[in-house]
């Protein structure tokens, strides 16, 4: 993978982005080869990949997770989309702050159920054929809706 440094905004944003496409690699690869509409919703899939990103430039001390977070959560305030409105890419648009809400539902799911391993665990239940849905509910110990649910009342004490 070829990611050129200039326009990038340093070496921390450089390694977030190097980081997040090699995130996508590895979902593909546990994929089968392909990422498909049916694998998940697009923030779980984004979101994901951000979140490992992100704590990558942490781990490495290229920023800390302080600013990072404090960024991510002013970003994410200036958007009222739902976390829902995310499923797919017609709503992965730049007003919906799709990149940092979508990490945002990351972290809470990783601090929910013991790091960022169990996104390795829900696109290896997706790979052995469950639905999503399923996967999601199997994975992170309840329901998409639940989570949506959960989620936005989190987001509204931000």
């Amino acid at each position: 993978m070829y990611v050129p440094p200039s326009g990038y905004g340093g070496d921390a944003n450089l390694t977030k982005v190097v980081v997040h496409e090699a995130f996508h690699n590895l979902q593909t690869t546990l994929l089968g080869g392909t990422i498909e509409p049916t694998d998940g919703p697009v923030w779980l899939i984004e979101g994901s990949a951000e979140y490992i990103a992100y704590q990558t430039i942490a781990t490495y001390g290229l920023d800390s997770l302080e600013n990072i977070r404090r960024s991510r959560i002013e970003r994410v305030k200036t958007t009222s989309a739902p976390l829902r409105s995310l499923e797919t890419y017609a709503g992965f648009t730049p007003q919906n702050s799709p990149y940092p809400l979508s990490a945002l539902a990351g972290e809470r799911l990783a601090a929910a159920n013991g790091g960022e391993t169990v996104f390795i665990a829900y696109f290896e239940a997706v790979a052995q054929g469950a639905a999503w849905s399923e996967a999601f509910r199997t994975v992170f110990g309840r329901t998409v809706d639940t989570f949506y649910a959960e989620f936005e009342a989190y987001r509204s004490g931000l």
